[in-house]
């Protein structure tokens, strides 16, 4: 498992980080600070933009992940993967990856609802873009597959936990500023 872990920190898929967003694959227990002392540095309002840039592009990001849990569902569904697994193995990880995906559209959904109230513009772009996702994998032996999903599940993860310690760091920005927020 640990192999696992320090793989997907140096592992990169260009069809997940194909928009230049880079958050740290690592965190450290100090995130919350390090954010806080980035952002301490802007207006209130520019800090509220700034997530605002962050749920922009982790809604753009969480659509190709989804993209790429499909791509996991018709691997599942090959036959020549499926004689690789035994029965409980696949009810398994279809079980796994579906559960994923519930929570992953959850997700979706409620950052959708924020940026319903913020920019309705950028959401019928994002409707209207292309969202199909160049995943060439079919030289991928198993192990290699196996690492591709465990980085899905990573960066889903990992992205979501980027948000939530953003959202703590502007709270304390947004409290330890209050004093500062007159002259903004």
């Amino acid at each position: 498992m640990d192999r696992h872990h320090t793989t997907w920190e140096s592992r990169d898929e260009p069809w997940i980080y194909k928009d230049g967003l880079r958050i740290p694959k690592k965190f450290r227990n100090d995130i919350v600070d390090t954010i806080y002392m980035r952002i301490s540095y802007m207006s209130l309002q520019e800090a509220t933009r700034d997530f605002y840039r962050l749920l922009k592009d982790s809604y753009r990001r969480y659509i190709r992940l989804a993209k790429g849990i499909e791509k996991m569902k018709e691997d599942l569904e090959n036959v020549h993967n499926k004689a690789k697994y035994k029965r409980y193995e696949l009810e398994l990880l279809n079980q796994v990856r579906e559960e994923v995906r519930q929570s992953l559209q959850q997700v979706l959904c409620e950052i959708f609802e924020v940026l319903v109230v913020i920019d309705k513009k950028f959401l019928f772009q994002t409707l209207r873009e292309d969202h199909t996702i160049d995943i060439n994998d079919s030289y991928l032996d198993e192990s290699e597959r196996k690492l591709r999903d465990w980085t899905i599940y990573r960066e889903l993860i990992n992205q979501l936990e980027y948000i939530i310690q953003y959202m703590k760091a502007l709270e304390q920005r947004r409290t330890h500023g209050g004093n500062q927020s007159s002259s903004e």
